[in-house]
């Protein structure tokens, strides 16, 4: 397996994948988004998550709070008292969000993959049947339906602009299309209640490669991916979501899936301290 990986890794360096980085609203703001250099990030996610999700995955943990060496949980405001004076809300149901802390505490991946339209791969220790993964196949499904104008996986959507996604009529090139929801922010505005700030939002795609991973995921066809070059029509509904990120952000199911992500990245933050933070302890408060 490593072996396979590390080869597949060497081949992937010269790889471009067409990137598009959405922010969420920072009330009258958005958030500032780099754009990630192309091949590295390629050759992360394939080492990552040893194969290339067809589908979407919750990264990073929270960024901007302080330094956190106590949590205590309030079960009737669904909130967390950091270092005993800073408030950090619960963005999701306490359970589910035991759930994803016990995922993440065996592995830091929480991503699924759409292999067949009745079979899925899920990367991480988080059960297929959680809410949290059944809105991320979901969002996925959304997503790409816009990005692959498949009417039938957005209908039913009022689109920005009332947008109708184009669709390309004679496909010279099998893709695979991957999200990743990550670097959720959050701030203080005033006293000492956290605000969630904003997140990033990253799509990918690459043409398929004939070859499955060891895992039965996917991979890139490297040989094409050299020369690629997106086809109009998937370039228009990318640059279509791109250019109206705030409102596709506030369309369901990525409403949902950005406060699972907020959930995944608070969690992360917590299992990253538990020298400090008793987690048993906070399990049994959120029970």
């Amino acid at each position: 397996m490593a072996n396979v990986r590390t080869a597949l890794l060497r081949r992937l360096a010269p790889v471009l994948l067409l990137t598009a980085l959405l922010a969420l609203p920072l009330h009258a703001e958005t958030v500032a988004a780099t754009p990630a250099a192309d091949a590295p990030a390629a050759a992360q996610v394939v080492e990552s998550y040893g194969s290339a999700p067809k589908g979407a995955a919750l990264e990073g943990t929270a960024i901007g709070l302080e330094k956190i060496e106590s949590v205590i949980y309030d079960k009737e405001k669904n909130e967390f008292t950091l270092n005993g004076k800073s408030v950090l809300a619960n963005p999701v149901d306490r359970k589910e969000f035991v759930r994803i802390l016990d995922a993440l505490e065996e592995s830091d991946l929480l991503a699924i993959s759409l292999l067949t339209d009745k079979s899925t791969l899920s990367y991480g220790k988080l059960s297929k049947s959680s809410t949290t993964m059944k809105n991320l196949l979901d969002t996925d499904v959304f997503v790409t339906g816009v990005l692959w104008g498949k009417e039938e996986d957005y209908k039913g959507k009022k689109l920005p602009g009332d947008y109708q996604p184009q669709k390309v009529k004679e496909r010279k090139t099998n893709l695979v299309a991957f999200i990743q929801f990550r670097d959720f922010q959050w701030e203080k505005k005033e006293g000492e209640a956290y605000t969630f700030a904003g997140a990033n939002m990253i799509v990918r795609m690459w043409p398929l490669s004939d070859k499955k991973a060891p895992d039965g995921g996917f991979l890139p066809d490297i040989q094409k991916a050299n020369d690629y070059k997106p086809e109009p029509e998937d370039q228009a509904n990318l640059d279509h979501i791109n250019t109206n990120r705030n409102e596709y952000f506030r369309i369901e199911p990525i409403a949902t899936t950005l406060k699972y992500g907020m959930a995944a990245a608070i969690a992360r933050s917590f299992r990253d301290v538990k020298e400090q933070v008793n987690l048993d302890e906070l399990r049994k408060a959120m029970k």
